[in-house]
């Protein structure tokens, strides 16, 4: 999980295998705490890519960090979030990730 104004990672992190790892298993760097580089301008980026075709209202974005700022990956018209949602629901105390989506869905309705 991220805290949406700080870019910081507030959680360790579920893998593939739905173990918890509170530090990254191969680099051993700690999840919580650490602060994402470029988070506000990879929010902007995709915000902005979003309004290039305002007719796909869901959209996954993988996005990379380089070491100039983020960069688009690809879009996903049909992503999945079964992981996201069981990560969110084991870490919120059986809540998932409807909330979250609703205040940003909220949040890009109010952006210019």
């Amino acid at each position: 999980m991220i805290d949406w104004e700080t870019g910081r990672i507030t959680t360790g992190a579920l893998g593939p295998d739905r173990k918890y790892y509170p530090a990254h298993p191969d680099s051993g760097v700690i999840f919580t705490g650490y602060e994402i580089p470029f988070f506000h301008d990879a929010l902007t980026l995709v915000m902005k890519a979003a309004q290039e075709i305002p007719e796909i209202r869901y959209i996954g974005w993988d996005i990379a960090i380089s070491a100039n700022g983020p960069v688009v990956i690809e879009a996903n018209g049909a992503p999945g979030f079964g992981h996201l949602q069981h990560f969110s629901a084991r870490m919120n105390n059986g809540i998932g990730v409807k909330a979250i989506f609703q205040q940003l869905a909220l949040s890009s309705l109010s952006q210019p």
